[in-house]
This record gives structure tokens, C-alpha cells and sequence, in this order.
């Protein structure tokens, strides 16, 4: 059962794994772009302290690089979001075949015991039947012992 599981939920997975991997490569570049826009924000810095620009044209470049910093970090926070959901959605997954495994495992474990209920249920009366005979056999030597007795009197008797 657990090979058509994993046949039927494969291209869910693959399809899954192929979203995880464009979500990894667009973070990495929104990393990398970050990355870029910080380095050239700690240049900016560096040419204002060594006077290479001054301070109007400093404001407006630093103004753009943070604009283009801000904006890819809600791109960042989009992406985190909809990967969330994507996680969200794989977890529901998962857990639904955890509880599905959950279900066969309870059930068989239900059958276990059902046969074992049975098994000792046969004991048990195999038990009974034992002591069914025993209590014949008792009977019959008890029955073979008054016979003797019977029999040890009438000898006594005619004697």
C-alpha cells in the first residue's frame, strides 16, 4: 500500500521540490543583490568621509540604494511568505499521511489483538475441555473404584 502512496503523491513531490528549488535560487539572488546594494552603500559612506562627492549627491544615491534595498526586502518577505505557505501545504501533506499510516497501524494493531482475543478464547476452551475430561476420568476411576469395593464385598460376602 505504501509503494501506491509513494506512486500516486510523486509528482506532487517533484513538483514541490522543483518550487523549493526556484525559491532557493531567487533568495540566493535577492541575497546577492543585497549584498551588492550594502557594499555600495559602505563605499558611498567612504567617498562622503574622503570628500569625493558631497553631501547633496550623496543624499540622493544613498536615498536610491536604500529605496532599492527596501524593495527587495519585501520581495524577500514575499518570497518567505509564499514558500511558508508552500511549507504550510507539504506539513498538511505530511501529517495527512502520517495519520493515514497512523490509522493502518491502529488497525492492524486492532486485528493483532483480535486474533489474540481469539487465540485465547480457543485456549480458554481447550482449557474447559481439559477440564471436562479430567473431571470424566475422575468420575470413571471413582465409578471403577465403587465397582471394586462392590466387588471386594460380594467376595467378602460369599465368603
Amino acid at each position: 500500500m505504501l509503494i501506491v502512496d509513494d506512486i500516486l503523491f510523486f509528482p506532487v513531490k517533484g513538483i514541490n521540490w522543483i518550487f523549493k528549488q526556484i525559491h532557493e535560487i531567487a533568495e540566493e539572488e535577492l541575497a546577492g543583490e543585497g549584498d551588492r546594494i550594502r557594499n555600495s552603500l559602505t563605499e558611498l559612506y567612504m567617498m562622503l568621509e574622503t570628500g569625493q562627492i558631497t553631501e547633496e549627491e550623496f543624499d540622493q544615491q544613498e536615498k536610491v540604494l536604500l529605496d532599492r534595498l527596501d524593495t527587495l526586502e519585501e520581495d524577500d518577505d514575499i518570497i518567505d511568505n509564499e514558500t511558508g505557505e508552500e511549507e504550510e501545504e507539504e506539513e498538511e501533506e505530511e501529517e495527512e499521511e502520517e495519520e493515514e499510516e497512523e490509522e493502518e497501524e491502529e488497525e492492524e494493531e486492532e486485528e493483532e489483538e483480535e486474533e489474540e482475543e481469539e487465540e485465547e478464547e480457543e485456549e480458554e476452551e481447550e482449557e474447559e475441555e481439559e477440564e471436562e475430561e479430567e473431571e470424566e476420568e475422575e468420575e470413571e476411576e471413582e465409578e471403577e473404584e465403587e465397582e471394586e469395593e462392590e466387588e471386594e464385598e460380594e467376595e467378602e460376602e460369599e465368603e
